[in-house]
């Protein structure tokens, strides 16, 4: 280049006009942010990359010139028109009543059906009641051009439009095998191409804030919701891609809310997530006030960035369902939570408990136990389990099996490994090695855990009471 610049010049442009014609193409690449660093060499370190794994630094931003909000409190104006979608039903009906307390006066709320529901027709009634000119729409927001026309209709009868919170939700849950295109798409769908199409028919919108509504299970997984936690990572990207581009984006992850919308009313999977996060779910006012905090200081202050996590949990209750809990990224949570070995606490209660039972009812209730657990993981009632039937026949996988055991070892403070469940794949079975783990078995239990240790000696894995814990690779 320095001896021969202008045959380097030439050379290039010949290099060039061959990637121009499609004779040439860039290498492909996975990129990660400057703050992913671990999960890039872990990435490369499976060998699941196709060309290149390349580190950016685009978390440089540039912040959107806007008329700043009051630092102690939000006030809207009141000339101005606000759009909540899922804003007729659950946390958005309460986040359309939160925005008219602080005093938006024009509110277009979508929903699917419009205002057909008794609960959207009484809140649309009570905002109408304190002066808040409502706009109850049924708009289908997957569908561009319906969702063009309504904003382009209360561009003429509202004021401008100053805020857009995306609520819209649909759940349906289910184990990933059971999934098919259709029922991704019922999910994705509604968060994913609403939150598109809200995007690119604001740009010229003076804008205020953003908002898209995400899930605390972006941070942890969950199993049975895939496809809703993917299209939650879809939103915080979004989010990123906005602020980046200089335009206003906040995404809340929502930890679980119990006085309202979809858990509120479905209390098996409210209280099913709750035990995997621990703490207590949140109050929708609680969480509407971080919100405003967050609105407030515009991502400035302690609060800010394009996404946070607004949940309760205690890290005790939700390590042991994680199995990804001692990766570096949790590394903070794990060092300031404060356990005090209520793990310990819970084996010796259960063993006080089976200590004055009859060897039949300590089996029965360790295998109720057991039950309770598995309904949880494979998120079905406990009615549904037969506990004589194996595990695996009803959609239970590996994955599912280090979350079983250390559930097992939270419980009843003793530890198995999960090769244990190639033998013992019935609760009935499973239940029989735990009590003889917990001192308080019978000869057949006895029988069952000399089977396991002969078993587990067989495959290389040594003495059963020496086997890695759950969750670690085995030592053979």
């Amino acid at each position: 280049m320095k001896e021969l610049p202008e045959l380097t010049g030439e050379l290039f442009g010949e290099m060039m006009a061959l990637f121009a014609d499609g004779t040439l193409t860039p290498l492909p690449y996975t990129a990660f942010s400057s703050q992913q660093v671990v999960e890039a060499f872990r990435y490369m370190q499976q060998a699941r990359q196709i060309g290149k794994v390349v580190v950016t630094h685009d978390q440089v931003q540039r912040e959107a010139p806007r008329k700043a909000l009051s630092r102690d409190a939000l006030t809207l104006p009141e000339d101005a028109s606000y759009l909540v979608t899922g804003g007729l039903g659950g946390f958005g009906l309460k986040t359309a009543g939160w925005l008219a307390d602080r005093g938006a006066r024009q509110l277009i709320l979508v929903g699917r059906s419009g205002a057909a529901s008794d609960e959207a027709q009484a809140g649309v009634a009570e905002l109408e009641g304190r002066g808040v000119t409502v706009v109850a729409a049924a708009c289908d927001i997957t569908d561009r051009g319906a969702l063009a026309e309504l904003l382009a209709r209360c561009r003429e009868s509202l004021g401008p439009l100053r805020g857009v919170i995306h609520a819209a939700t649909v759940i349906d849950d289910g184990l990933i095998r059971n999934l098919d295109a259709e029922r991704i798409a019922r999910v994705l769908a509604p968060k994913i191409d609403g939150a598109r199409h809200l995007d690119e028919l604001t740009r010229d919108a003076a804008l205020d804030f953003f908002v898209l509504y995400s899930s605390a299970t972006t941070l942890f997984g969950n199993p049975g919701q895939a496809s809703y936690v993917a299209a939650n990572h879809w939103l915080e990207a979004l989010a990123a891609s906005r602020r980046v581009r200089g335009l206003p984006a906040s995404c809340l992850r929502w930890g679980a809310i119990d006085d309202v919308g979809f858990l509120a009313r479905n209390t098996r999977t409210r209280d099913a997530l709750q035990e995997r996060l621990g703490g207590s779910a949140l109050h929708s006012d609680d969480a509407l006030r971080v919100l405003e905090q967050l609105l407030v200081h515009h991502g400035d202050g302690p609060l800010g960035g394009p996404t946070l996590g607004v949940l309760e949990l205690e890290w005790g209750a939700l390590a042991r369902f994680l199995p990804t809990a001692e990766s570096p990224r949790f590394g903070e949570i794990a060092r300031q939570a404060d356990d005090d070995g209520r793990s310990h606490d819970d084996g010796d209660d259960i063993s006080a408990l089976l200590a004055g039972l009859s060897p039949e009812e300590q089996r029965a209730t360790v295998t109720e136990l057991l039950r309770v657990e598995l309904a949880a993981i494979l998120l079905i009632d406990e009615e549904k389990i037969d506990v004589n039937r194996s595990v695996y026949d009803m959609g239970f996988d590996s994955l599912m099996g280090v979350e079983l055991m250390t559930a097992i070892e939270g419980r009843l403070g003793v530890q198995v490994p999960v090769m244990v469940l190639s033998e013992a794949s019935t609760l009935d079975k499973l239940a029989g090695v735990l009590i003889s783990k917990l001192g308080q078995g019978t000869d057949d239990a006895d029988d069952d855990v000399a089977e396991l240790a002969a078993m587990a000696a067989r495959h290389g894995a040594g003495d059963l009471e020496n086997t890695d814990a759950p969750g670690k690779e085995p030592t053979s």
